[in-house]
């Protein structure tokens, strides 16, 4: 049998730093970053490229190959909280034609007490603060889409 090591999504956070001027790790990892309370679902980002095809004549035979990469879109969906300081720089971001820094913590650490936690840092712009007010038994929410402009840098759980 397998011994391999998952994880809910429970405990995981983000976080909205500044203006990202540089999309590098180093400068990424250096910003300062506040947390968005009030996370439902952080959605799905990552690496997806395009496929690059050529029909060759000669046998018929389709190629393909790996384009440009997209790291996606992050669908942030968040319970609405008109005071919480994260959430009102995503809205203030939302405004704006700048990309942010962000920064994503799972709740994974080795050790509980020193460990630290996988955490994935990239900049994306903020492309609108949409509400759901729904019916009367549902919590009001915002979607934040994050369209990630950089690459995703990963720190593995220690």
């Amino acid at each position: 049998m397998e011994n391999i090591q998952l994880n809910t999504a429970s405990g995981a956070k983000i976080f909205i730093g500044g203006v990202a001027a540089d999309v590098d790790q180093a400068s990424l990892e250096d910003a300062t970053f506040v947390e968005v309370l009030g996370v439902e679902n952080l959605g799905e980002f990552g690496d997806e490229h395009e496929i690059v095809t050529f029909l060759a004549l000669g046998d018929g035979r389709t190629r393909k190959m790996k384009g440009t990469a997209d790291a996606g879109t992050l669908e942030l969906v968040v319970g609405r909280d008109g005071s919480d300081p994260g959430q009102v720089a995503l809205r203030a971001a939302a405004k704006t034609k700048s990309r942010y820094a962000f920064k994503v913590t799972l709740d994974d650490q080795v050790t509980a007490a020193t460990g630290n936690p996988t955490t994935f840092y990239f900049a994306a712009l903020v492309g609108s603060a949409r509400n759901s007010i729904g019916s009367a038994n549902d919590v009001v929410k915002t979607t934040f889409p994050l369209l990630i402009d950089s690459a995703v840098y990963e720190m593995e759980a220690a």
